[in-house]
This record gives structure tokens, sequence and C-alpha cells, in this order.
């Protein structure tokens, strides 16, 4: 597990034919505080995504922002960000596994897998919140 303390990337605009991975962040990554204790609420917060763009003919062969954190202490925000028509992600759009919240996003992300805007929640402890957001890409999924 990799390791992100109090980490942001704010307006970025990402373009790749064949990303492999994620568009920012490939593996699960925590951060365990000072003491390497993982308290939820104390813990700090490991990655905030502020006005993020994966663009038109972005193609991931994962999900498109990132993995997720590893644990349910480690806090994810991703906000105001928008995933373009003309993108394919081969997971969620914006997160795998989500310990955190997604604010204000926009995908019209053709996704190849589980998911729309998040593959699904986390650790079984910890926040895992969607606000105002907005999705009109196409979900393909298959067994």
């Amino acid at each position: 597990m990799d390791m992100f303390a109090k980490a942001t990337i704010k307006n970025l605009k990402i373009k790749g034919a064949n990303i492999k991975g994620c568009g920012l962040i490939n593996k699960f990554f925590g951060d365990y505080g000072e003491d390497g204790d993982s308290k939820i609420g104390v813990t700090p917060w490991t990655v905030i995504v502020d006005n993020v763009t994966l663009l038109k003919g972005t193609k991931t062969s994962s999900y498109g922002f990132l993995r997720g954190s590893g644990s349910g202490a480690n806090r994810v925000t991703i906000k105001n960000s928008t995933i373009e028509e003309g993108v394919s992600c081969s997971g969620a759009s914006f997160v795998g596994d989500l310990n955190g919240q997604v604010l204000n996003c926009t995908s019209s992300a053709d996704v190849h897998g589980t998911g729309g805007l998040v593959g699904s929640k986390g650790q079984s402890m910890g926040d895992c919140v969607i606000k105002k957001f907005c999705i009109s890409g196409q979900s393909y999924c298959s067994r």
C-alpha cells in the first residue's frame, strides 16, 4: 500500500489514449497518522481531488481517478470534477472503493465494469457520501 497524507490534486486536465491503471493513483493507499494508529476522525484525510477533468478521448484500464484508500479511516474527497463524454473507464468513473465523499461531480464516461460514479463502499467503517452528482454515460456490465 502506498502512503498519502493531506495531498491535494487540483485544477488538472488529463488526457491519455491508453492510461494503464487509473488516471491519478493506481494503488490502494493509506496514512495511519504520526503514531501509526488508525482512528476514524483522528487519522488525517489522505487525498482531495478538486476540479480535475478527464478529457474526451481518454481511456483508462481501471477506474477513472483512483482505486481508493485502504482504510475506512483514510478519507478521500473528490469534488467539482468532471469526466467528459467520450471517456472510457474499465471500472467506475471516479473511484473504485470509496471511503470518503464525492461532491458536485459529473460523469459522461462509458463505464465497462461495476459502478457508474463509484464502484463500491470501501471499508466497513468510515464515510461513503455522494452528493450533487450527474451521470449521463453508458454502463456496460458482463458476467
